[in-house]
């Protein structure tokens, strides 16, 4: 069963095609004379053929039981020009801060305008305000937040030296992966036994601790040349509750680009958007020397060990909000796909073939 749209009862269909069309931007797109399709999908059919529909029975408009919703892209620029409609009552605020006003088409419909909660979630961040505090306000979850923010964060940011960051977009993920494997590939580690990263960051992507609004690409001249993940991971204390923090990785620059700036930039670009977003900590395995720079010290500090009870030098902690990973200590869970890239090795042989196939096939090999 699929639910196909609203119809509308209406005495005068041109008059309330014409209101439609200069009010809420609804076209006709479909036009078969007593019944008129509309751009969002609903219908305004005649009162004569709706009677006739419904075998007669009495209409009684105005009943003030139903409405229909629209969000603009400009709700002040709407609200501006209100003047001659009449409304059900005048733009007020609700108390989880999103504006709206009602007021009835010409057959006494109740139509509301409200502005986009995207909307009003970007509002109380420009007074000021962090992720959990708009969540407070606005009676939702942080996690709702994160997404409409998330939704406001798809623009282009730009940086110094004329990189561009920006939100990776599904047209990127293949130019990604093989920046990915070039990256590594030139790259060697302890215990390394061959290159996997680019297989983690095509596994990250559907897994549901993927954080989107914090996957950049930094572009040069339209070129990726470096690119940034982060997922969701958790600090399983030993009363067996969990911490949320996220976890960063891969960061992959293009070779030739190397210590010239451009993963600093990804890394500081998306450390103060997650905090932005009211993350409040975050954990990684890297270079001890490199993270100092950006205030990451030894998980140990905190009690933190890996799953297995390891600590060593390269696992380090980062506190977004200062007291947030506290003495208690614990252990570090990173999502799914970390675990699947490091222990499926006939899953990633099969990605990795058909990577190189692809690559082999038209002739560009990103390195």
């Amino acid at each position: 069963m699929k639910f196909c749209g609203v119809l509308l009862a209406v005495t005068d269909l041109e008059c309330s095609k014409a209101f439609y069309k200069k009010y809420l931007n609804q076209a006709v797109v479909a036009d078969y004379g007593a019944n008129v399709t509309l751009t969002d999908g609903f219908y305004l059919q005649t009162l004569p053929s709706w009677r006739a529909f419904i075998g007669g029975l009495d209409v009684r408009f105005k009943g003030n039981d139903a409405e229909l919703y629209f969000k603009p892209d400009d709700y002040d620029g709407f609200i501006s020009n209100i003047g001659e409609l009449e409304l059900v009552h005048p733009p007020i605020e609700h108390a989880w801060g999103q504006r709206c006003v009602r007021f009835y088409d010409p057959d006494g419909h109740i139509i509301e305008v409200g502005e986009p909660m995207t909307a009003v979630a970007i509002r109380f961040k420009e007074s000021g305000m962090n992720v959990p505090q708009i969540a407070e306000r606005m009676d939702v979850k942080e996690e709702y937040v994160r997404a409409w923010l998330g939704d406001s964060a798809r623009r282009t940011v730009m940086t110094n030296h004329d990189i561009t960051i920006r939100i990776e977009r599904q047209a990127d993920y293949e130019e990604v992966e093989r920046l990915t494997f070039a990256a590594f590939e030139t790259m060697e580690f302890p215990g390394q036994m061959y290159t996997n990263e680019h297989f983690l960051a095509h596994l990250l992507r559907g897994d549901p601790d993927f954080v989107p609004e914090l996957d950049f690409v930094a572009e040069k001249n339209g070129e990726i040349v470096g690119n940034i993940m982060y997922s969701r991971c958790a600090i399983i204390r030993p009363d067996g509750t969990e911490t949320e923090a996220l976890v960063f990785g891969p960061v992959s620059v293009k070779p030739e680009l190397h210590r010239q700036g451009v993963g600093t930039m990804l890394i500081e670009h998306s450390l103060n958007r997650a905090r932005e977003f009211g993350y409040k900590a975050v954990l990684i395995t890297g270079h001890p020397d490199y993270y100092r720079r950006f205030d990451f010290v030894p998980a140990s500090a905190y009690g933190i060990t890996t799953l297995d009870g390891k600590s060593f030098d390269a696992f380090m902690a980062l506190e977004l909000y200062e007291g947030y990973l506290g003495a208690d200590g614990g252990k570090w869970k990173c999502c799914k796909a970390f675990d699947v890239c490091e222990s499926d090795t006939s899953a990633f042989r099969e990605f990795h073939r058909v990577f190189t196939g692809r690559i082999q096939a038209d002739g560009r090999w990103q390195s």
